[in-house]
């Protein structure tokens, strides 16, 4: 079993496509925050996309969501 589950982080009001979606766009403005930290500290390009406990940026985005941190906006 997944922890969270769909229910847990949609609340019922979202289905399993429209939170893979908002899950993928987390996980790139995550890896896109921690790349430009990365070249503004080192001026390199070679960054660890990994938090610093390790958990990768589509985890770190099921948490943020699952937290509140990021929400899911349905466009009409």
């Amino acid at each position: 079993m997944i922890y969270p589950s769909i229910d847990e982080i949609t609340g019922g009001r979202f289905n399993r496509y429209e939170l893979m979606l908002a899950t993928a766009k987390c996980a790139r403005i995550i890896s896109e925050e921690a790349e430009a930290a990365a070249n503004e500290k080192t001026g390199s390009r070679d960054y660890k996309s990994l938090s610093d406990d390790g958990e990768k940026p589509v985890k770190q985005a099921i948490g943020k969501l699952y937290n509140g941190e990021y929400r899911i906006v349905r466009m009409a």
